[in-house]
């Protein structure tokens, strides 16, 4: 017996080919059914829906985390408009005191302070208050 260059380890390379096509082309096609039309037994990643009342107490779950999480960004994004703010207003009434007073920039100065106390007290209480809920 000779061994030629397509014997049986020419037929499993063959196979592996096969297996590694037949797996990408079901991975790219998750989700068609036939002629390219939706599966509605299918979900949008590709994975199939768990029945019964669990299923959908997971997929809740997961709706919610997500909403949770498109969410955090708005939060934090609002937070900082907050302090902004704080400080900004006390910055203004600290020059309106420096006007008003003849304080040379001392009005202004612990207004900036004043507001930068009272912002990071909101930010404090804030984060206390999500972790809370």
């Amino acid at each position: 017996m000779s061994c030629s260059s397509g014997g049986a380890l020419g037929n499993t390379r063959g196979l592996t080919n096969i297996v590694k096509n037949s797996t990408k082309s079901s991975s790219e096609s998750a989700g068609q059914g036939s002629q390219g039309v939706p599966d509605p037994k299918v979900n949008k990643d590709g994975s199939r829906p768990s029945a019964g009342p669990l299923g959908r107490l997971e997929q809740h779950a997961t709706e919610v985390s997500e909403r949770q999480a498109a969410t955090g960004w708005r939060r934090m994004a609002g937070m900082g408009i907050e302090f902004f703010g704080v400080v900004l207003i006390c910055a203004l009434v600290g020059m309106w005191f420096d006007d008003r007073f003849k304080l040379h920039g001392l009005g202004t100065l612990g207004g900036i302070v004043i507001g930068v106390v009272g912002g990071t007290y909101l930010q404090i209480r804030t984060f206390l208050w999500v972790d809370k809920k």
